[in-house]
């Protein structure tokens, strides 16, 4: 796993709350893909954060990331080019999400917290974040069955990226460019 996302564990951990768990998995010989890292670490709070608020009397929370290859057809419904993609999938057991407050989610300022408790923001940062990428983000959530919000990457091809992020990194290897 990368520094990265080696660091990832500690950070949720402390962000979980005591009565969640945080388990990670990440798959053996995952794929690179240029991300920036403080975005990544920002999009991964909100998620957590979003999850232990979820689960009030606690539960699970499961960060995995894994090789994801699609085809035409599924490219096509998350509006991607086919190819490789990085998933990371951060899955919780918590209330899950009635499709009335899905489809607001990701609006800046939408949020189902009391006052002083959210800002609405969390989603909408992630959603910007990843389509910033050059990738694309999915939900499934059900009602008593939790929330899994699922963020895709392309796959690094080794080529200079057009215009270069001030400060980015490569999942899986580690490296960082300027």
């Amino acid at each position: 796993m990368s520094d990265v996302a080696a660091d990832m564990p500690d950070v949720l951990h402390g962000a979980s709350g005591e009565a969640v768990r945080v388990e990670t998995h990440t798959e053996p010989g995952l794929w690179s893909c240029r991300i920036d890292p403080g975005e990544f670490e920002s999009a991964l709070l909100n998620l957590m954060l979003n999850a232990r608020d979820a689960m009030p009397q606690g539960g699970t929370v499961t960060v995995s990331m894994t090789n994801a290859r699609l085809g035409p057809a599924e490219a096509k419904a998350l509006e991607l080019a086919p190819g490789d993609y990085v998933r990371v999938d951060v899955a919780d057991t918590g209330a899950g999400m009635s499709p009335e407050i899905l489809a607001h989610a990701f609006e800046p300022y939408f949020t189902t917290k009391d006052v002083g408790k959210g800002s609405g923001l969390g989603l909408s940062q992630v959603l910007g974040f990843t389509k910033q990428s050059g990738g694309s983000l999915v939900v499934d959530s059900r009602p008593g069955r939790g929330t899994t919000v699922s963020l895709l990457f392309p796959r690094d091809d080794g080529s200079e990226p057009a215009e270069t992020p001030r400060r980015m990194a490569t999942l899986a290897e580690g490296r960082e460019s300027v």
